[in-house]
Formats: structure tokens, C-alpha cells, sequence
């Protein structure tokens, strides 16, 4: 059946669809401007400046995000990542773009994860949404994530890029741990006590 888009899956979509239209604008004037007669080339040369205002705002907005975000093609190789998903292996844009994405440091400490990635990345070839809870060794230790990995879509309905994103969970998962830990041992005291009560009790018959 057809699927229903929730806003945070539309999200990065509509992202990378903004930003690659700015671009597209962007050749278009340029182009016209070539063209242009010498009466309308100032007005046409005000419009790459305001689309690289657009794109510029939009690459920040993606920097700024506490979310792990990129953007891969087709083949499922990266063509960008953002700055919270180079800080979590240390790396720099140059050093993983044009790579497959299962074969980098995000994936390739963690035993069985790159093999999991490349398969995640044929489903998505194919039109599928994929999502699961990773966790994966990193410089900075185990670390949890809930990840996503969306098709992008051309005109004619083929898949033509790739959206990834990650949420860590890491801090969440350690509290709630810890919280399980501590009712098992609330639980542990109470029937102890409860024991303990009940022996008394015979002790004093």
C-alpha cells in the first residue's frame, strides 16, 4: 500500500530536493545572464547572488543539526555528510566523499555492520524505507543510533539519491538501563524485606 510520510521523513527530503534546486536555478541564471542584452544584465546577475544566499542558508541550517545527515547517490556512494556525522568518526568531507557508505569509519569497526549497510542500501535502490536501532563501535566507544536510510525520487520515479539520518540513543539507553537496574533492586529490597518480616514473625511464635 502507498506509505504515509510522516514530517521527520519529509524533512531531509525536502533538504536535499531545496538545496538541488537552488543549484538548477542557479545554472539557469547563469546561463541567461550570458544571454542576456546588456539592459537586463544587472537584474539577471541579482538572482545567482540570491539563490547562493538560499543554498548557503540551507548548508547551514544542515551543519547546525545535532542529527547525522548526508546524502548519497544512487549506487549508494556519499556525496555529502554533514559536520555531526564527520565529528563521530573524525573525519573531513574529502576523506569519505565518493566512497560507498558501508565502507567507512562509521561502519567498518562494527563487526557484520557493513555487510548490513549494503544490504540496507539494495532495499532502498529498490523504493524501500529502511530504519533499525545501531549500535557501533566509534573513536569515542559504543555508541547507539536510531537510523533511517530513504530513497529520493526524479520525475520519472526512480530512485535517484539516498537520504541517511541518525538519532544517537546512547544516553537514552544508558538511563534506561540504569532504571531497570534500580526498580530489579528496588524489587530485590522489598521482597527481602517482606523475607525478612515473615521469619521475624515466626521467630516470635
Amino acid at each position: 500500500g502507498p506509505h504515509a510520510w510522516t514530517p521527520e521523513e519529509l524533512a531531509p527530503i525536502r533538504d536535499v530536493t531545496d538545496r538541488s534546486w537552488a543549484h538548477v536555478e542557479r545554472v539557469a541564471a547563469e546561463a541567461e545572464l550570458r544571454a542576456a542584452p546588456p539592459s537586463l544584465a544587472p537584474r539577471v546577475a541579482a538572482r545567482p547572488a540570491a539563490l547562493e544566499q538560499s543554498e548557503q542558508a540551507m548548508r547551514t541550517v544542515l551543519e547546525s543539526s545535532h542529527q547525522a545527515q548526508g546524502l548519497l547517490n544512487a549506487a549508494g556512494e556519499i556525496l555529502y555528510v554533514n559536520k555531526t556525522a564527520l565529528d563521530i568518526v573524525g573525519v573531513r568531507l574529502e576523506d569519505v566523499a565518493g566512497r560507498p557508505y558501508w565502507d567507512t569509519p562509521w561502519f567498518t569497526g562494527t563487526p557484520g555492520a557493513p555487510e548490513m549497510l549494503r544490504e540496507a542500501i539494495a532495499r532502498v535502490a529498490e523504493g524501500r524505507v529502511v530504519t533499525a536501532e545501531l549500535a557501533l563501535d566509534t573513536p569515542g566507544g559504543r555508541r547507539c543510533w536510531d537510523f533511517s536510510l530513504r530513497p529520493v525520487f526524479d520525475d520519472a520515479g526512480a530512485v535517484s539519491a539516498m537520504v541517511p539520518e541518525a538519532i544517537e540513543t546512547t544516553a537514552r539507553l544508558q538511563a534506561e538501563s540504569a532504571l531497570r537496574q534500580a526498580q530489579k533492586m528496588e524489587a530485590i529490597g522489598q521482597l527481602t524485606g517482606g523475607l525478612a518480616h515473615d521469619f521475624n514473625n515466626l521467630l516470635a511464635g
